[in-house]
Formats: C-alpha cells, sequence, structure tokens
C-alpha cells in the first residue's frame, strides 16, 4: 500500500484477501417403482440439495425409461446452468454432482378378466380338443408372458384352465377358468325291417347307433322282433349298453342316449317271380285245348293259388293268371301256348346261263291234315333268288320260298337251288402325258364290268391302277380273271421364279424389290421376296417360297432368275475451320462440320490441334461413328482450315537521365 501523512500518524495500509470456495450442489434423477402397464414408462423428476436461495438452474434433462418388467438406470443430459435472483451467472461457484436415479418396473398381477373363453360350446368327438382362450390386457399378453395348462380335454367332462405368468415376463401369478365338454347325442334305433313271408319265424335284431363316433362300436344291447306268418310285431331292447373305444376302453359315460324300438313286418310273399311249371306241349288238332300246370313254387314254397283262364281250340300263344292266397299275394301271367302243325314248302330246283332272265320257280308242299290244301294258307307265295341278269355271278343261287302263313301250321320253307354259268371284259388302257395340276388327275379310266383303285392321284408320281373284275360272272378279254396293275404317272409342273435386281445411294432405308412367281397353282403356296439391305453392300433379291399344308415343292420343277440388291455408299464432305489472331496467350482451337449424313444419324468431328504461340498449324480431324455407321459413307471433299497466331506489337520507350 501507500502511506498517507496525517496530523500525528503516518499510516500504512495492508490490502488483505477475500477467497469464496465453490458450495456442493447434488442433483438427484427421479426413482421409482411402478407396475407394469404395456406401455412406456419413463421418469423425468429432477431434485437437488445445496442450491442457494435466490439461485435457479435450467438446461438440465433427465429421463429413465423402460417398458417391460426391470429396473432401468437413469441419465442426465444437457449442461446446466444457475442463475442468482439478478440473473446473473452462477454456475462456476457450485461443486455439482449428478446422481441418477433407477426405474424399477415391477411385474402386473394376473387376474380373471384378463382370460376369455372364446370357443362355442364344445361337444364329445372322441377325440383332443382345444379350448378357444385369449389371454389380454386390454392388448394380447405376449407368449413369452404366460404359460397355459388344462387347455385340452378328450371325454365330456368338467375342465379348469390355468393360465400362469412366467418368471421372465411382465406379470406374476396365476388365473383358473372353468371350461367343458359337454356329452354327445347318441340314437340306438332297433332295426325296422320289413321281409316277405318265407314259411320260418324271423327276427328283426339288429341295432343302428346314429351319432356314434368312428372307432367306437356298440356292446351288450339287442332288439328281438319276432313273427312267422304275414303282419307286424313290435321289438323290444335287451340286455345293457357298453360302448368301447378301440374295442378294449369303455366310453359310454360320454353319451347321451336315445333308444328308438324297431319292428318286423312280414308281408305276403309276392309270387311275381313264381316258378310255374307245365304239363306237356300241346299241339293243335282240332280239339278245345286247357292249360295244364304242374306246381307253383316260389322261393322253395308251394304256393296256395287259383286259377283264371279260358280253353282254346287254333294254335297260338294265350295267357292264363295264378293268383295268390293266404300268405301268398300279386298274380303272376303265365303263357301256355298250343303249337302249330309242321308243314313244308319245298322250292324246285332249276337252271339258267348267266345274264339269261330268270325262270318261273314253283314249289312242293308236304304236310297238310284234315283235308287242307294251299288254299287255307295265307298271303302270297313268293319265290325270291338272288340271281339276275346284272347280278353278281355265283355258281348257284338259292330259291327261297316265303310270303305264305298260316294260324295253324308252322311253315318250313326249304330252298332250292338255281345253277347258273359267265361275259368278256375289255382291259383299260393307262392315259399318257399327265402333268401336274393340283387336282386329282385320273390316269386309268373307269369302265363297265371292273372295279379300279389307285387311278385317281393328285401328286406328281408313279403310280399303279389296280383293276379288279366286279364279279366271278366276268373275265377278262384274254380269259383270266386276275387283278390287271396297270402302271401310269404325273410329271411335275414347271415354275419360273423372277426377282428383278435395284439400286440406290444410301439413305437409312431399306431397299426392296418384289419379284414373281409364274405358272404354280394358286393357293398352294405362299410367295415373298426376302431380299432387303439397308447398309453400302450388295446382296441377291432371294424369295421364300412356302407351301400351304397338304402342298410340297416335289410337285413343281423350279427355275430362277435372281436379281441383286445394291446400296452406294452415301458421298459427304468435311470441312475444319480456319482463324488468325495476334498473340494474346490464349489457346486457339476451332471446330468443323461433316456435310451430307441422313437425316438422325450423326458422327463427331474431332479437331485435336490447338495453337498457343506465334506460328500456324493445320486444323486436322478425326470422326467419331456415332449412331452412323463408316461403311455407308464415302468423303469426297475435305477443307482444312489454318489456325495462326501473329506477333503482337510493343512499344519501347527510352527515357533520358
Amino acid at each position: 500500500g501507500s502511506g498517507t501523512k496525517g496530523n500525528n500518524y503516518v499510516v500504512t495500509f495492508n490490502y488483505g484477501k477475500l477467497v469464496i470456495d465453490q458450495m456442493d450442489l447434488t442433483i438427484y434423477g427421479e426413482t421409482a417403482e411402478v407396475v407394469y402397464n404395456g406401455g412406456t414408462i419413463t421418469l423425468s423428476g429432477i431434485s437437488s440439495t445445496g442450491l442457494a436461495s435466490g439461485d435457479t438452474g435450467s438446461g438440465l434433462v433427465y429421463s429413465a425409461t423402460g417398458k417391460d418388467v426391470g429396473t432401468y438406470g437413469g441419465a442426465f443430459t444437457g449442461i446446466i446452468e444457475i442463475r442468482n435472483a439478478h440473473g446473473q451467472v452462477v454456475t462456476g461457484s457450485y461443486n455439482i454432482v449428478r446422481i441418477p436415479g433407477t426405474l424399477t418396473i415391477v411385474p402386473k398381477a394376473l387376474d380373471a378378466s384378463m382370460v376369455e373363453i372364446t370357443s362355442g360350446k364344445l361337444t364329445y368327438n372322441a377325440a383332443s380338443q382345444n379350448v378357444g382362450f385369449t389371454v389380454s390386457d386390454g392388448t394380447a399378453l405376449v407368449a413369452s408372458d404366460y404359460t397355459v395348462e388344462g387347455f385340452s380335454g378328450v371325454d365330456a367332462k368338467g375342465y379348469e384352465l390355468v393360465v400362469t405368468a412366467t418368471s421372465s415376463g411382465n406379470y406374476s401369478g396365476s388365473v383358473t377358468v372353468g371350461w367343458s365338454i359337454d356329452k354327445a347325442p347318441l340314437t340306438i334305433n332297433g332295426m325296422v325291417k320289413t321281409v316277405s313271408y318265407n314259411g320260418a319265424e324271423q327276427n328283426a335284431r339288429d341295432v343302428s347307433a346314429i351319432g356314434l363316433m368312428a372307432g367306437h362300436t356298440v356292446h351288450g344291447i339287442y332288439h328281438n322282433a319276432l313273427g312267422t306268418n304275414v303282419g307286424t310285431y313290435a321289438g323290444v331292447f335287451d340286455g345293457t349298453l357298453s360302448i368301447l373305444e378301440n374295442a378294449s376302453k369303455e366310453v359310454v359315460s360320454n353319451y347321451v342316449v336315445t333308444y328308438v324300438p324297431g319292428s318286423l313286418t312280414i308281408e305276403a310273399l309276392d309270387i311275381g317271380d313264381a316258378v310255374v311249371t307245365q304239363g306237356v306241349q300241346l299241339v293243335y288238332n282240332g280239339i278245345a285245348r286247357t292249360p295244364d300246370i304242374v306246381s307253383v313254387n316260389v322261393g322253395g314254397l308251394d304256393v296256395t293259388y287259383q286259377m283264371e283262364y279260358e280253353s282254346k281250340i287254333d294254335a297260338g300263344s294265350y295267357t292264363l293268371t295264378i293268383i295268390g292266397k293266404g300268405n301268398f299275394t300279386g298274380s303272376k301271367v303265365v303263357e301256355w301256348t298250343i303249337a302249330k302243325a309242321p308243314l313244308t314248302i319245298t322250292a324246285k330246283d332249276m337252271s339258267v346261263t348267266y345274264e339269261d332272265d330268270a325262270p318261273v320257280y314253283d314249289v312242293v308242299y308236304n304236310g297238310f291234315i284234315n283235308g287242307d290244301n294251299a288254299g287255307d294258307l295265307a298271303g302270297s307265295l313268293v319265290l325270291s333268288c338272288g340271281y339276275a341278269p346284272n347280278a353278281a355271278y355265283s355258281a348257284t343261287f338259292d330259291i327261297v320260298p316265303s310270303g305264305l302263313t298260316s294260324d295253324n301250321y308252322d311253315i318250313i320253307f326249304v330252298k332250292g337251288t338255281l345253277t347258273v354259268s359267265k361275259k368278256v371284259i375289255p382291259i383299260p388302257v393307262a392315259v399318257n402325258g399327265l402333268i401336274y395340276e393340283g387336282e386329282p388327275l385320273t390316269g386309268v379310266p373307269a369302265g363297265y364290268g371292273y372295279g379300279i383303285v389307285g387311278n385317281v392321284k393328285t401328286n406328281v408320281g408313279n403310280y399303279v391302277a389296280n383293276v379288279t373284275l366286279l364279279n366271278q360272272g366276268y373275265v377278262w378279254s384274254d380269259h383270266t380273271s386276275v387283278v390287271k396293275n396297270i402302271g401310269w404317272s404325273i410329271a411335275k409342273r414347271t415354275i419360273m421364279v423372277t426377282t428383278p435386281s435395284d439400286s440406290k445411294v444410301y439413305d437409312g432405308t431399306p431397299l426392296t424389290a418384289s419379284g414373281t412367281i409364274v405358272n404354280a397353282i394358286e393357293g398352294e403356296y405362299t410367295f415373298t421376296t426376302v431380299g432387303t439391305i439397308t447398309d453400302a453392300g450388295s446382296i441377291v433379291n432371294g424369295y421364300s417360297l412356302v407351301w400351304a399344308p397338304g402342298f410340297s415343292a416335289s410337285n413343281y420343277s423350279i427355275t430362277e432368275n435372281l436379281g441383286t440388291l445394291t446400296v452406294q455408299k452415301r458421298e459427304i464432305t468435311v470441312e475444319t475451320y480456319g482463324e488468325t489472331k495476334v498473340y494474346d496467350a490464349i489457346v486457339l482451337d476451332k471446330g468443323g462440320i461433316v456435310n451430307g449424313l441422313v437425316a438422325g444419324e450423326s458422327v463427331t468431328l474431332n479437331t485435336p490441334n490447338t495453337i498457343l504461340d506465334v506460328g500456324s498449324v493445320r486444323n486436322e480431324y478425326t470422326i467419331t461413328w456415332d449412331n452412323a455407321k463408316e461403311g455407308n459413307y464415302r468423303i469426297v471433299s475435305e477443307t482444312i482450315g489454318t489456325l495462326t497466331i501473329e506477333y503482337r506489337p510493343i512499344t519501347v520507350s527510352l527515357v533520358s537521365g
């Protein structure tokens, strides 16, 4: 310090030093225990100890966040700033310690409201059934939160579904919910049986079950409905019902059983299928006859019956009706007959020469009785024979009598024989000089007396016609009867194919020229000129000849006269620009132009030469062919420019001194 002189003292000031230490400040993050709620839980509270009165802090954020059961540490973020009551920042006056808290999420206890049985009514079906259920706390619990027991069952009874929280999940405790499987309905039906009388005691004994599960069998219960004669007999059940699963396990307790007795109805036996045995066949003799029934039997039983009929004299078929009585019912219509007496009508044998008129035919009768003759027969006598003047030859023909009928005679017609003798047929000759026409051509003409195959063809080739006499009554002019093989042919048709020549300068479009085909038959082919060329060059103007289905080139001899398609290179000119300037320390370069390209095609003209200093250089070029092809062009003119830099004038001034 410095001294100051007063009246009596000389005063000396010694200055001291004040040291203010930092104040301890502890900041705590919030700590809490919270029950799991399925959502994200966050603690954000901040508390502190040691903050001076009037001071406030800001800028520090705390968060402890979790969702599932567990303990989650909190964390501070941000930078704390402390101000005093005057708004001055005093953060540096504190020794700050941050202590994060913890969030502890504890399991939520399961309760019955969280478990819902969702399946409908379950009825016993002999198989294991699972009850449908949901476990939800507003939203479905995840599988890792719980385990389930008692969710399946087979027998009809009550069950308990137990849901237990897992130790690693978000819940605790367990819940028990009841569910059940109802008994299955089962109807035991006594047999309802309708039978026909058979002369012995009969029984409707069987039982059937409606609603019985697969693999289950009914035992111990019987049904009886007994009777012998026609009538209806009520049935009764006997025994104790047992139901076995797979022939071993008793499962009757799983059913609610209803018993429906049956009945036995014995109906009169229908004699519609009865076997009726008659006596010896009756034959027409002009006396009234009655049916001779020896026995009537159905199913091995002799039938009690009565008959209804009328006696008859003439030969014919008649009916009688047998009517069942007592334990027999229905009727059976039986045919009984009086057979006709035999009568033979025989045609007389005759002869004829082939293609002569047929002779007059006649017959002989044998078998008339009681003075009858041909006048007692109905109809008209017909004598038919396969022979005719133009009939197919046969050495003999049958003379067949017919046309006469009789109610009382069984007429037997006996054929006679017509003995026949043969006509000369000329051998046909082949047609020469046939050429393919696209349609059937006849190589050997048809004619009288013979059949012919292989004489009509369409395609080119050598053929053989097989000629056969139509019947054995003909003979060839060479006195043989064998098949004649006559050769003939169809020659190829000559056609001319011509395609023209054409040329042009390359223009980027295809060059084509249509040709012609002459003398080919329309409809047998599709002719197309296929020659096409776009780029510079030359090709043969070819063609395509496609034959329609069923047609072939083998029917033609093809002569070709094919032209040429030529595309000439297109002429182009190239010019590079020249320029002269005074030296200015700037590189001098220039481009150029290519003239004559086809529209839409392009090239890049490269001018790599440049000049910077005084002098001159030719503005040479190269061409990069972009979408244009080099082979389609030829350069007919080049103009090469010159790049020149001249000296730059300068002025030099001398200063005297």
